[in-house]
């Protein structure tokens, strides 16, 4: 990943809307963030929008903290999301999910890459709202449809919402992404991911943090 950062050192200078901090005249081996973040970074987005990989990106390019939400879930369970709904429903994962959340936001500011349906649950989409700032990756239907069937390819179980019937499709996604439209559309910055990588992602959103200050 590449991004222009000014070498001379400057002033830290802050943006209370964003929340946070850039530090320039600073890399990340070098070492100090480039990002200091005073309060947690939420990156949300649909099922296939790569909001894990996005998450790590912009965490390894800026040089702070990153969480995955539904890996957090899967360790306080004891068991993969799939069989945790299988076996114990979905309120039980929203359940864990609040709880991790809570965990993850009082804690050390850091990158936390959200499940799509985390903010389907009134508690936590507020709790974001209030304690965090939330990007949304939105990409298209389609473009949605051809990811999410090539992450079934390499883990068939990756998706619990999708495990008892055939939804891979524009079509059949396109109620699901209807339900969790609302929680998404409280985002502080939008990006338009139109299937681009994850790290071309991280850089738009690490523009945005900076302000247009480098």
């Amino acid at each position: 990943l590449h991004l222009s950062i000014r070498r001379q050192r400057q002033m830290c200078i802050r943006d209370s809307n964003v929340g946070c901090a850039l530090i320039q005249g600073m890399d990340y081996y070098g070492h100090g963030p480039l990002i200091e973040l005073q309060r947690p970074l939420c990156i949300t987005g649909f099922m296939g929008a790569r909001v894990n990989a996005t998450a790590k990106s912009i965490a390894a390019l800026a040089g702070v903290p990153v969480v995955e939400l539904d890996r957090e879930v899967e360790h306080r369970a004891g068991k993969s999301l799939s069989h945790l709904v299988l076996k114990e429903g979905t309120d039980r994962r929203r359940s864990l999910e609040l709880e991790a959340l809570e965990r993850e936001i009082a804690g050390r500011p850091k990158v936390i890459a959200l499940g799509d349906g985390a903010l389907l649950n009134p508690r936590a989409a507020d709790l974001v709202a209030a304690k965090a700032t939330l990007v949304y990756l939105e990409w298209s239907l389609v473009e949605l449809a051809v990811s999410v069937r090539e992450r079934l390819k390499e883990n068939p179980g990756r998706y619990p919402e999708l495990l008892l019937q055939d939804q891979a499709t524009a079509l059949g996604l396109s109620p699901i992404l209807a339900e969790r439209a609302p929680g998404y559309k409280r985002a502080d910055f939008q990006v338009q991911g139109k299937g681009q990588p994850p790290w071309k992602m991280a850089q738009e959103i690490m523009a945005w943090l900076q302000g247009g200050l480098v």
